[in-house]
């Protein structure tokens, strides 16, 4: 068995196989953290914004609560900035 084949990663040109290919991969993303937070009791939060700006998202917990711990532990001169990010969040 020789080596694994590299598919090139291009942009798909045709809108409807890239929206259908779009919401494959998306929903096989979320699949996934979903598995990991149960398979390894792990919080996961995944984000993912469309083309279009539409927002797409999965959080085994609260998607507030995974922000926040992630800027908490984040390094600290990130902190100030990812907070006031987050605080321009809320309705």
């Amino acid at each position: 068995m020789g080596p694994p084949r590299r598919t090139e990663i291009k942009k798909i040109e045709d809108l409807s196989a890239r929206q259908v290919t779009f919401s494959k991969r998306r929903n096989g993303l979320f699949r996934k953290a979903k598995r990991w937070s149960v398979s390894y009791d792990a919080e996961v939060a995944v984000i993912v914004f469309s083309n279009t700006g539409k927002l797409y998202q999965f959080s085994s917990t609260s998607m507030e609560h995974t922000l926040l711990r992630y800027n908490n532990k984040g390094a600290p001169q990130m902190r100030s900035a990812n907070m006031k990010q987050l605080q321009n969040l809320k309705p």
